[in-house]
């Protein structure tokens, strides 16, 4: 076999097991992440990192769904630990859900913009972990 050949089948092989590992990982990913099961990034996720203009990280993504409006708020209500009722203000086809927590100097944040969008749901989430005074 030529080199040529050789590193075809091996650049090929390499991709094929990267894209298993992909499919395998992905889930565990999306759970670490707080992210809704089996949603797509539809924009580039965004990290700040502390700088000398402020004192917190952050992340921000944005995804779709075709899960409906109800089922996505529903787990995120679950995800959160409150009532599916006690954080959702809707407002025309979307509903905001929230949570924030503070423990040992440190506050956590978490917003999550839910809009309805054919074929399913928009999900845009905001996280900011920031010393607490």
């Amino acid at each position: 076999m030529n080199k040529r050949a050789f590193a075809g089948l091996l650049a090929g092989g390499l991709a094929a097991g990267m894209l298993g590992a992909g499919l395998l990982v992905g889930p565990a990913v999306d759970a670490a992440l707080g992210r809704f099961p089996g949603s797509v990034a539809v924009a580039e996720e965004r990290m700040e990192l502390p700088s000398g203009d402020h004192d917190w990280i952050s992340r921000n993504g944005t995804y779709q769904t075709t899960t409906d409006l109800a089922t996505v708020r529903r787990w995120y209500a679950a995800q959160f630990h409150i009532s599916p009722a006690s954080d959702q203000y809707p407002s025309s086809d979307c509903a905001w859900v929230n949570l924030s927590k503070a423990a040992y100097g440190l506050k956590f944040d978490k917003k999550v913009l839910l809009c309805a969008m054919p074929p399913g749901t928009r999900i845009s989430v905001s996280e900011t972990l920031s010393v607490w005074p």
